[in-house]
Parts: structure tokens; C-alpha cells; sequence
């Protein structure tokens, strides 16, 4: 006897399956983490030395071929790449599937301290090991603004506090943040009075460093308390700083006012962030590995409600977010399936009658809640991957990608890396089969 015929005599068991299997549907929904792209755990590792004022074919005989050398070492290696720039050396080293990145990490830097001494001497001469993260991938973008007028280093500090805000919430790896101005006294000294008290940087620098400083000064005990005494002389303003005394001798006192001028400033400017033509700050918020996305974006996006309560002079705004990416996405499939159901249900009643039709339209829905409650207990979260597959060929699924679905008569490019340059010397080579375990 056949399923079908099975299903027709037992209609009971059936429908208690079907609500079985929404249910859990329903629950995997809910917990299953969202992310916008599937997650990457290839092992790449990066080597840069920089040689400053060096020609590449210099940076590729002194440093290049001494560090593909001692890479030779490495076991379960796909394809190692360097590129010998004026003034640099890069080394890409790209691992089979399956090695972690930062067992990767820690073997290439034991072999490039191996032969440190070999390399050129130079303080600027540092080996700088490094891994790719994928997954760490900005999450979104948080900007500050205030009025017309508002200073930028109040608005610096403000943006600071709510780094350190953000950086709590759970699934953010990390922070950085862009614009704004850092408060900075400078001390100006004149060159030509310094040089007619006869004075040096250094004893205006040591002055300085005494009078903002906390002394140890001794301890009180007696016979009920031990007290240690602390003289605690920190700057209050630009007054004090200014009454600083660098030297005194011959009854005469010498301080800051006399040799030089203190203003209030802001430090370098070393990168600038606008929004609307005005200047502002921008947070850039990244996410960690393996995390629900959507569920990290609502979070931060809720904080940055609560925020715009407690700075109420300040405009929030948030762009480039992950979630708004993921909604998009499941809008596209909702219309792609509403879209689907409204065709089948046409062509079927067409052909084969309403009630066929209407029972393929269930039919529908009950098996991506199948493939749902699949996802959730393989661990496997949701991604645009899952999405633009769902609903067009029965699918593969690769454990080693974590979420990577790969459909019959489909080739999905393998990655092999990025690696080149237009300047500069270029070597690649593949390894041969006995590092290849494919």
C-alpha cells in the first residue's frame, strides 16, 4: 500500500502530524538565527613586513623569498601568494577547508620569529601577522550630530560614551569611531625666552609632569586605622598649568606663563565624518561570528532609541543596517511566494482542477516549514543563501560552510583567495599533491 494511501486512511494522524510540524515550525522561527550572508571559516593568514625606501625586487630577494621559504613548513597549505611592493613585502597564505584560522594564525607567526634575525635590521622592520575574519562584518552604521554651533569636542566625548554603550550589547564584537574632536591643551613655548633663562624642553616637559601628579607622601597609623597619604596635584584649568613652576633659583621663579602660551585646542584631525553637510561622528559597529544578526541589529537599534531620550540636543541616525538587508530579503521572498502560490493555483486550476491545485498550495508552505525546523536543528541559521534557494531545486547542504546550500546542476565557485597587484613583483604558486588532502 502506498503513502498516499496510508495518509487517506489514518486523516487523524496526519493532522496531528501537520500541527506537529508547524509548531515547530513556528518555534524554530523564533529561535533560529538570522544572518545576511553565510558564515566563511576559511583560514587566511597575511604576512606583512614593510621595508621602507625599498625597490620591490630588494623587498622580494631580502624579504619575500626568505619568508616563502620558512612557509614551507606549513602542512594542509592551498596557495600561497606574495606581492614585493616598494616598501613592503605581503604574504597571503590560504589553508584547506576545515584548518581554524587561529591555529593558522599562531603557526605562521612561529615561523616568521623563526627567521626575524634573517630580515633586514630596521626598527620599522616588524613582521605583522594577521588573520581574515569573515564573519566580523559592520553591522551598521550609528551617527551623532548636534545643532548648528554645538561643539565638537562635547560632541567627541558624547559619541565615546555611547561607544562604550554599544560595545556592551551582546553579538558586537567591536567598535570605531570616526570625526568629531578631542579636547587637547597645547603649551606653546617661545623659543627665544627659553633660550634667555636659559631653559630647556625637557625641564618644562619634567614640570609639568610634577605639578599634574600623585605623590605618595607618607603613612598615618595608629592604634585603630592605617591611613596612607596621597598628594594628589592635578590640573583643574588653564590657570593652573599656567602657574606651573619650571625653575627657581636666585630668588627668582620661573613658571609656564613666562616662557610660553596655553590655549584650549583639539588634537589632529585624523579622519572627518559628515552627515548632511555637517560635521558629526559615526560609530561603526561590528558584529561577532556566528551570531543572529537580526536579533544583534534590534538590540542596537533599541539602544539607540533609549539614547535619543537621555542626549535630547543630539540627533541619532543609524544607515547601512544589517537588518533593514535581512527584511528586504524576506520581503523579496514573500512576494516571490505570493507571487508562486497565485501562479499555481491559476495554472493548476486551469489544468488539473481547484481542489488539485488547492492541495499543492498547502503542500507548499508545510514543506518550507519542514525545511525550517531542518535548519534549526542542524544549527544552521538563515541566510541569503537559504533564501535564494529556497523553493528551486532540492538542495545539498555543506556542514563544513555552515550554511552554505548548494542545488543540483549548480556550480558554486570554491575560494582560492584574492592576491596581486599592479606594481611591484608577484609570486603564486600551488602546492603540490602531497599538501592537498582533496
Amino acid at each position: 500500500m502506498s503513502l498516499s494511501s496510508q495518509a487517506v486512511d489514518h486523516p487523524r494522524f496526519v493532522f496531528v502530524a501537520t500541527m506537529l510540524v508547524l509548531f515547530l515550525a513556528l518555534y524554530a522561527a523564533l529561535l533560529t538565527p538570522v544572518q545576511r550572508t553565510p558564515a566563511i571559516t576559511k583560514a587566511v593568514v597575511l604576512v606583512a613586513i614593510p621595508y621602507p625606501d625599498a625597490l620591490p625586487s630588494e623587498s622580494e630577494n631580502d624579504i619575500t623569498r626568505k619568508v616563502e621559504e620558512a612557509l614551507t613548513e606549513l602542512q594542509s597549505v592551498d596557495f600561497i601568494a606574495s606581492t614585493s611592493l616598494r616598501g613592503a613585502s605581503i604574504t597571503q597564505v590560504i589553508f584547506l577547508d576545515g584548518v581554524d584560522p587561529d591555529e593558522a594564525r599562531r603557526e605562521v607567526k612561529d615561523l616568521i620569529d623563526r627567521i626575524r634575525n634573517e630580515l633586514p635590521l630596521g626598527r620599522e622592520i616588524q613582521p605583522s601577522v594577521t588573520d581574515i575574519d569573515f564573519d566580523s562584518a559592520p553591522l551598521m552604521l550609528v551617527t551623532l550630530a548636534g545643532p548648528p554651533g554645538f561643539d565638537e569636542r562635547a560632541l567627541k566625548k558624547i559619541a565615546e560614551e555611547v561607544e562604550e554603550t554599544i560595545a556592551e550589547v551582546e553579538g558586537v564584537a567591536n567598535t570605531q569611531l570616526f570625526g568629531g574632536k578631542e579636547r587637547e591643551i597645547h603649551v606653546n613655548v617661545n623659543p627665544d625666552l627659553m633660550s634667555q633663562y636659559g631653559i630647556g624642553l625637557l625641564q618644562v616637559r619634567q614640570a609639568l609632569a610634577d605639578f599634574n601628579a600623585k605623590i605618595p607622601a607618607g603613612a598615618f597609623d595608629t592604634a585603630e586605622i592605617d591611613r596612607t597619604v596621597r598628594n594628589e596635584s592635578k590640573f583643574r584649568d588653564l590657570d593652573d598649568i599656567r602657574e606651573a613652576i619650571v625653575s627657581s633659583a636666585e630668588g627668582r621663579v620661573l613658571s609656564i606663563r613666562d616662557i610660553a602660551k596655553v590655549t584650549d585646542a583639539h588634537r589632529r584631525m585624523l579622519n572627518v565624518a559628515q552627515f548632511d553637510g555637517r560635521d558629526c561622528a559615526t560609530i561603526l559597529v561590528n558584529k561577532e561570528a556566528d551570531i543572529n544578526t537580526l536579533g544583534a541589529a534590534r538590540a542596537v537599534n533599541a539602544l539607540v532609541g533609549d539614547l535619543e531620550q537621555q542626549y535630547p540636543d543630539i540627533t541619532f541616525s543609524t544607515s547601512r543596517d544589517t537588518s533593514q538587508e535581512i527584511w528586504l530579503m524576506f520581503r523579496v521572498l514573500g512576494s516571490s511566494a505570493l507571487f508562486g502560490a497565485m501562479l499555481v493555483l491559476v495554472i493548476l486550476a486551469w489544468s488539473m482542477g481547484l481542489r488539485i491545485s488547492i492541495l499543492v498550495l498547502i503542500a507548499i508552505p508545510i514543506s518550507s516549514a519542514v525545511g525550517l525546523v531542518f535548519l534549526y536543528f542542524a544549527g544552521i541559521p538563515v541566510s541569503n543563501m537559504v533564501v535564494w534557494l529556497a523553493g528551486r531545486h532540492p538542495y545539498l547542504l555543506d556542514r563544513r560552510r555552515r550554511g552554505l546550500l548548494l542545488a543540483p546542476g549548480r556550480h558554486w565557485p570554491r575560494f582560492d583567495g584574492g592576491h596581486g597587484g599592479r606594481r611591484g613583483h608577484h609570486r603564486g604558486r600551488k602546492y603540490p599533491s602531497p599538501y592537498r588532502t582533496r
